[in-house]
């Protein structure tokens, strides 16, 4: 019999979006191919601390859990017991599902980089850029991408001038503004503004979260579409699109984490073309912020005349009963079980592709160059 690969999922982390990400790893660890995979969950406290959680437990269950450690070097894929009690655990591959902060901004990335570890998902430049909202849409805009009008507000400026930002916005943008932290998710911070009144509440509340803020023009009335891609050499877009549907307001996170009222219809009724043309995009922007492994693209589709625009693009999207990254390529026919196996085989095939890399520099020329 094959040996199992040991999968180390990794989830909670120092972010607002600790909580999703929980419920996001308890999906994964029970729907993860037990003959071919042996799951281990690794929880990260709000503090920090990695901690071992026994596959036996649910992976919201921490009061027993021992320190662990990874080592940001190659050590053959151990992490290790800080207790010393206990042997090393041996991982073959990582499953990522740190939302936001410290997770999904390149950070975690970088230290399974350095450790060596295969794992799931785009890597350290395309997780930073992604998650970025500012640098996501400077991006798209230098290389034509369709977006929506935007103001970036830096911490340090607010603090000096409030009044002059928000005169800024009021010339280069229509009401209503959403204002968004430039590095969070799960619109956690986000704010609609209807009238300069509520502008200063909304962009005070939004820098608690981070030191950077994105003011965008809204787009109304619209429809929120959304798009699976998923590979690395060889690229693969889900045939249809996911909506969200909201009884009132916006996609906030109340929205998210209650689902009040909230619905969504897969698929999407969209005619072909503009079906077509968001599926380009989808595949233009993951190429262009250097994405593998998979990736949720969000788009807004304006009802009066159907324009696009790219909302954002979510490189650690959720995985929990109402993410529709999963539910799209369910449609295809895929269960989440298969889906979540053809994931970790593209962080394999990605992390063999990257070992061929040069790490040294021959001087001399080859021979076609010479």
């Amino acid at each position: 019999m094959t040996k199992r690969l040991t999968v180390a999922v990794l989830y909670g982390g120092c972010s607002a979006e600790h909580d999703i990400s929980i419920k996001s790893a308890k999906n994964i660890c029970a729907q993860l191919d037990r003959e071919r995979f042996e799951v281990v969950p690794i929880w990260i406290s709000r503090e920090g601390q990695w901690h071992f959680v026994s596959p036996d437990q649910a992976p919201d269950t921490f009061s027993i859990a021992p320190h662990v450690a990874l080592l940001p070097q190659p050590v053959n894929g151990k992490v290790y017991f800080l207790s010393g009690e206990e042997t090393d655990i041996f991982i073959d591959v990582v499953f990522p599902v740190v939302h936001g902060t410290n997770g999904e901004d390149g950070t975690l990335q970088g230290v399974l980089e350095l450790a060596k570890l295969p794992y799931v998902g785009p890597g350290v430049a395309a997780t930073a850029v992604c998650m970025d909202k500012i640098m996501t849409k400077m991006l798209f805009q230098q290389v034509g991408l369709p977006i929506t009008k935007f103001v970036p507000v830096l911490y340090q400026d607010f603090q000096k001038d409030p009044e002059t930002i928000q005169t800024r916005c009021e010339s280069y943008l229509n009401y209503p503004f959403y204002v968004k932290p430039a590095n969070l998710g799960s619109s956690i911070g986000i704010h609609k503004v209807e009238t300069p009144d509520g502008f200063m509440a909304a962009l005070k509340d939004a820098f608690k979260y981070d030191l950077r803020v994105i003011i965008e023009e809204g787009v109304s009335p619209c429809r929120d579409i959304e798009l699976a891609v998923m590979g690395n050499s060889t690229l693969r877009v889900s045939t249809v699109a996911g909506e969200i549907v909201l009884p009132a307001g916006f996609y906030d996170f109340e929205a998210k984490d209650k689902g009040d009222g909230v619905t969504y219809p897969l698929p999407a009724v969209l005619s072909p073309e503009v079906l077509s043309t968001m599926q380009s995009l989808a595949i233009e922007a993951y190429k262009v912020t250097g994405c593998v492994g998979g990736a949720r693209l969000d788009f807004l589709l304006r009802d009066t005349d159907n324009a696009i625009f790219i909302s954002e693009i979510n490189t650690i999207p959720g995985y929990t009963s109402t993410s529709l990254f999963p539910k799209l390529w369910q449609h295809e026919g895929m269960s989440f079980s298969l889906f979540l196996t053809q994931l970790i085989d593209l962080a394999l095939e990605h992390f063999k592709t990257q070992q061929t890399k040069l790490t040294s520099f021959e001087s001399s020329q080859p021979e076609s160059l010479a």
